[in-house]
């Protein structure tokens, strides 16, 4: 006979193991919640990884298109600067030549009043 109140010793150890079980049952499926957030926030993470070097990558090439743009475009300011200077010598000398020739004539004009007037 059983006290009254009291539980057979196999109903106590049934709980004790379901309470157990389900404790572990629930420990197991938080694990796996765990392991799988973890993995799924590496892959994230790799992901991230792989679309920022694709990005530095896309970067490096704009900075390398942008810097060949720009030494063109400073080769030919250079030959446009170097036709322009040209150009500007050859004018520097037909007006030296004309000055020159103005020179010449005036002095040649001082020379004949000079003798007109002797």
């Amino acid at each position: 006979m059983e006290p009254v109140g009291a539980e057979p010793i196999t109903q106590s150890i049934t709980q004790l193991f379901l309470a157990q079980g389900l404790m572990g049952a629930i420990c197991l499926v938080l694990f796996a919640v765990t392991a799988y957030l973890y993995r799924d926030s590496k892959a994230m993470q790799a992901r991230h990884d792989a679309e920022l070097a694709a990005e530095r990558e896309r970067h490096a090439k704009e900075i390398a298109a942008e810097r060949q743009l720009n030494s063109a475009l400073q080769n030919e300011r250079i030959t446009e600067m170097r036709s322009g200077m040209k150009a500007m010598e050859t004018a520097a000398e037909a007006v030296e030549s004309a000055t020159h020739a103005f020179e010449s004539a005036v002095e040649m004009i001082s020379r004949g009043k000079g003798r007109a007037a002797s």
